[in-house]
């Protein structure tokens, strides 16, 4: 996937996908923070 971008958009995509892969871990340790008990049921 990370290719295929890097292949449209040329150098940008390197800093977009990381931006996004950034943006995704903090969201996901933002929300087992908020919600332990909902990862603890799971």
């Amino acid at each position: 996937m990370g290719r295929r971008d890097s292949s449209i958009s040329g150098g940008s995509a390197t800093t977009s996908t990381r931006v996004l892969t950034w943006s995704t871990t903090v969201y996901e340790d933002t929300v087992r923070s908020s919600s332990p008990c909902t990862n603890s049921g799971r």
